[in-house]
């Protein structure tokens, strides 16, 4: 028994290694296959290799001439190239993931117990936080299992402020309070994300439906430095422990927040998709709701309010009468629209 224990604990610390090993060859890959694609990733020597010979260059005065149409195929070539190395290193990743599970990773358990943790500080948090947690949600592919499963809560339970913080954002916004803009003004949200949340309301005149989303009171003001410390707190680990290289989260997020808390700029990307989807003849399957002008503001965002579930919601799509082949077409068409 002892000999089958040892035997099992080998097994089990080899493929913990090439988990590492592998998760470090796809985010290699990510990032080639997210550039510019002229190249690959380099070695060191090469790159030594490379500037030696553009030193020589540039001493004897030599200038290389290149051909616009030849450096364009070649880049093709490199992105075919890295994308494949995308799916052969996902592919590996994977084996090594489902052979480690076989042998139980010891690790799971502290893993639930730290995303359980890091679901509490997202929560108590909020805005930012919420959405690193969000996005942390969504690579599947990069960390384990139980960070996923459990961070997935927040893009279905992020937190609510409250309607007297609600009634305030508007009145700032739009010079008065929700009950004297709108005929009525859900005091209830339907749905809440890591930066606003989403009422119902009637248009004054009309009776018709809106979906009043109203930014969570505060957060333009502390999102920069809640950012920089994110940042600060994942330089800071990545510089102690070599395996933890998730840096680049918060690069990804901060040039993209200030867009994402302008509400004026989302608007107007609802209103260029709706012109892409008119173009390709898919208004009729796919609604892009109006935007009311009139009652929107950075922080507010009114729309015509439109029925409807997740894409993901398999159930809701079969009670529906739909087909599934059918809407993961026209999803794809959506995409290629844009």
């Amino acid at each position: 028994n002892d000999d089958k224990d040892d035997n099992i604990e080998q097994k089990r610390k080899y493929w913990e290694k090439m988990v590492v090993q592998r998760r470090e060859e796809l985010e290699m890959a990510q990032e080639a296959y997210a550039g510019d694609g002229s190249t690959s990733p380099k070695k060191k020597s090469d790159t030594n290799k490379s500037q030696v010979k553009n030193s020589a260059q540039a001493d004897n005065g030599d200038e290389e001439v290149k051909n616009p149409l030849v450096e364009k195929e070649k880049r093709r070539i490199a992105n075919e190239k890295n994308k494949e190395w995308v799916h052969t290193s996902a592919k590996l990743l994977s084996e090594a993931e489902s052979e480690l599970e076989k042998l139980g990773d010891r690790g799971s358990v502290t893993h639930q117990k730290a995303a359980e943790r890091l679901l509490d500080l997202c929560r108590i948090n909020g805005g930012v936080y919420i959405k690193i947690g969000q996005h942390l949600a969504n690579l599947d592919y990069i960390i384990p299992s139980e960070y996923v499963n459990t961070l997935s809560a927040l893009f279905d339970d992020a937190p609510c402020s409250k309607y007297s913080d609600v009634r305030e954002v508007i009145k700032e916004e739009l010079g008065y309070y929700p009950e004297e803009v709108y005929e009525s003004f859900s005091e209830q949200p339907i749905a809440s994300a890591s930066l606003a949340q989403v009422h119902t309301a009637r248009e004054r005149g009309t009776g018709r439906k809106l979906a009043i989303k109203v930014q969570h009171r505060g957060l333009r003001e502390t999102s920069v430095g809640d950012l920089f410390a994110l940042t600060l707190a994942l330089r800071v680990v990545e510089s102690l422990f070599d395996e933890f290289r998730f840096g680049w989260i918060g690069d990804e997020i901060a040039p993209n927040l200030p867009k994402e808390l302008d509400f004026v700029h989302e608007g107007r990307n609802a209103e260029r998709a709706a012109a892409y989807l008119k173009d390709a003849h898919l208004d009729k399957d796919c609604i892009i709701p109006e935007v009311f002008w009139v009652l929107t503001t950075a922080r507010v965002l009114t729309m015509q309010f439109e029925e409807g579930f997740k894409s993901t919601d398999i159930n809701s799509i079969d009670n529906a009468g739909l087909k599934r082949c059918e809407v993961s077409k026209l999803i794809a068409s959506v995409f290629n629209a844009q």
